[in-house]
């Protein structure tokens, strides 16, 4: 992570297998699959493609399972999977969090769209994958700069839930589904949300 580039993609085994291979394997016993505790080959790729393969049961334990859980932790590092093909990515935390460039990063995008709507719908996992690999924020920290900014501007922006069977059906594994969970906003009574609509006179009540 800290020669290679600036973040680092894991990917297992099954994302490089054919899909008909992993049609079969699923139909072996999908309920077996989502909750299988024994990991296979854990590859470690940075955004240029040069690759380490984790294929020791020991080397696994120590990196995936310990070095990785331990960054996460201390919070030297955070995690972002929106989808299972594109692998789970890891990048050093920023601790230096900023609400103003957030706040502009946000108003660009607003303002980048060209449509004659009103209001601008962004889609949250999408942001925050962005956002994080922009400024290396945290996911929590943006995700509540998001809560935050509905709370202040309420007749600015509105969130759009999603059902948690669309949420799960992106990776056959439970472990993933959990982590591509937290990607999304989750509000009691409301469950996960997926968008983000955002009226363009927020570019207005900002400047005010």
């Amino acid at each position: 992570l800290k020669k290679e580039g600036e973040y680092i993609i894991v990917e297992t085994k099954s994302m490089r297998e054919p899909l008909a291979e992993k049609k079969m394997e699923q139909k072996k016993g999908n309920e077996n699959i989502r909750k299988k505790k024994k990991v296979g080959t854990v590859i470690l790729k940075n955004p240029l493609g040069k690759a380490i393969e984790l294929k020791a049961q020991d080397e696994i334990q120590a990196i995936y399972w310990g070095v990785r859980l331990w960054a996460l932790k201390l919070e030297i590092t955070d995690e972002i999977l929106t989808s299972f093909s594109e692998g789970r990515i890891i990048y050093p935390v920023n601790p230096d969090f900023s609400d103003k460039i957030l706040i502009d990063l946000l108003l660009n995008k607003i303002k980048s769209d060209n449509s004659d709507s009103e209001w601008v719908v962004l889609h949250i996992p999408t942001l925050i994958k962005e956002t994080a690999l922009s400024t290396r924020f945290s996911v929590n920290k943006i995700k509540h700069f998001l809560e935050d900014l509905k709370i202040k501007y309420p007749l600015s922006t509105m969130f759009i839930p999603s059902s948690t069977m669309f949420i799960d059906i992106k990776t056959p594994f439970e472990k993933q589904d959990q982590t591509i969970r937290n990607s999304y906003i989750y509000e009691q009574g409301k469950g996960y949300i997926s968008h983000l609509r955002v009226g363009k006179e927020i570019l207005r009540e900002v400047k005010a």
